[in-house]
């Protein structure tokens, strides 16, 4: 799915930037032998995830919304 987004943004001018990108996986271990990379960069597993300034962890899959 990676790939396809990059071939996508590629084709249209699109640039996603690897080092502003993270993978997290829900309900499971984050898998120690398998890389995601994108633009041939690899994009780090995190436990928690910023989403539009909502915090998701990856453990409980709770949100934590943030004061504006």
């Amino acid at each position: 799915m990676v790939d396809i987004c990059s071939d996508y943004g590629n084709r249209f001018g699109i640039r996603f930037n690897s080092s502003k990108s993270q993978t997290t996986v829900f309900g499971g271990r984050s898998p120690s032998h398998f890389v995601v990379k994108l633009n041939e960069a690899p994009v780090p597993y995190v436990d928690t995830v910023k989403y539009l300034g909502v915090f998701i962890n990856s453990r409980t899959i709770v949100l934590i919304l943030l004061q504006h």
